[in-house]
């Protein structure tokens, strides 16, 4: 797991919220940046996209959680 310091810095490189920096989840997939990024998006667009009912949407976080 990076530091606060340190995943802050890479959040800010990538364009994530900072609040998500401080994730303990975030803190450690910011080894893998891309990926760090790639679940980011993955889960904004869940959350906030709409694409999915609020029920469905529940399924498909749990697995990832």
């Amino acid at each position: 797991m990076l530091s606060p310091e340190s995943s802050l810095a890479i959040a800010e490189e990538l364009g994530l919220h900072e609040a998500l920096a401080k994730l303990n989840i975030f803190r450690t997939l910011s080894r893998r940046p891309k990926t760090a990024k790639a679940i980011s998006d993955l889960l904004h667009s869940l959350l906030f996209g709409a694409a999915l009912d609020h029920r469905m949407r529940e399924f498909v976080i749990l697995p990832i959680g």
